[in-house]
């Protein structure tokens, strides 16, 4: 098993919450943040490689979340005037490693998908350029 995808995907979560972080300090909603941090390099395929990307994970998810919650705070919802719905994290009972990894991916994708959100948001409102 390899968490070369693991690892890209939250190189990918990092660069989208960068940016939309930048925009957000740029209008001045913002001036301290959370910044997502992971290990880039697990390699031994353990157990404690598991907890460390289960930590990293987990840790990815309280920003993303504050991101959301922050956002849906100061009024800026989709075209249908709804609020965007942070990520649940809330089940992780899985054991099996093949299982795992397939978790975080899912998790890691559910995260980039309410950035993804996110930003089209903050482009209709002029907060990021296209």
């Amino acid at each position: 098993m390899s968490f070369l995808n693991v690892i890209n995907q939250f190189k990918q979560l990092k660069v989208s919450y960068d940016e939309l972080l930048n925009g957000l300090v740029g209008i001045g909603l913002v001036e301290e943040f959370p910044e997502i941090s992971f290990n880039d390099s697990y390699s031994r395929y353990d157990v404690n490689d598991y907890r460390q990307i289960y930590n990293d994970l987990d840790f990815s998810h309280s920003c993303v979340n504050w991101l959301i919650t922050l956002t849906n705070k100061n009024g800026f919802a989709d075209n249908d005037g709804n609020d965007l719905q942070p990520v649940d994290f809330a089940n992780f009972y899985v054991i099996d490693g093949q299982e795992l990894s397939g978790y975080y991916s899912n998790k890691l994708q559910e995260m980039q998908t309410l950035l993804n959100q996110l930003k089209a948001i903050l482009v209709e409102n002029n907060v990021l350029a296209k």
